[in-house]
């Protein structure tokens, strides 16, 4: 028992010092971008890009995203306004292909709105400011954003079916079908 305890500690301070190649960090230090193309590890990544835009607002949900196909978003956001900032009035449960929405008095019509960025970084540092978003936080960021919902590379791509307003919301908001949901693919400039 001794030696499995030891064997233990072992392993967990050798997986704690020496960090996986799939951390945030890592992808967000191999990250180029010449404007329309996204490189990573020696694969291209290519929408249509908007000019910088800002993304202001509550912080409901974040999480890492962890897609071996598009390794390049690693980070997964929803900012909410009204009700649904409220986690008296919503709550927000993830389930195994998203995360479901639940009104917790449906006696009451729920007003406001929920917009889930998927957020590829522009550098090592905005991926810093990323990690240090809380939920509960108000955040402002500044993105250009994917004109056409989709984000293609060389093994597959991402397309949002939720893009477009009034639409059903597939990844990570799975089971939504409520109009005030959208959904973006954001590249960040800042933080």
């Amino acid at each position: 028992m001794k030696n499995f305890i030891v064997a233990a500690l072992i392993a967990y301070g050798l997986y704690s010092f020496y960090p996986s190649n799939n951390l945030a960090g890592s992808i967000a230090q191999g990250i180029g971008f010449d404007g329309h193309t996204i490189t990573y590890n020696d694969e291209s990544f290519v929408t249509q890009w908007s000019s910088s835009e800002n993304i202001y607002g509550y912080v409901r949900v974040i999480n890492q995203s962890k897609s071996k196909i598009i390794p390049i978003i690693t980070t997964v956001i929803a900012i909410t306004t009204g009700d649904y900032s409220d986690p008296e009035i919503t709550r927000f449960e993830y389930s195994r292909n998203g995360y479901l929405i639940y009104n917790l008095n449906p006696s009451k019509k729920i007003n406001g709105s929920v917009t889930v960025y998927n957020l590829i970084p522009s550098s090592e540092h905005v991926q810093k400011g990323l990690d240090n978003i809380q939920i509960g936080d108000t955040v402002s960021m500044t993105a250009k954003f994917s004109t056409t919902g989709e984000l293609k590379g060389e093994r597959g791509g991402v397309r949002l079916t939720a893009f477009s307003p009034n639409e059903y919301v597939r990844s990570k908001m799975t089971k939504s079908e409520d109009p005030n949901t959208k959904q973006y693919i954001a590249f960040v400039e800042s933080v």
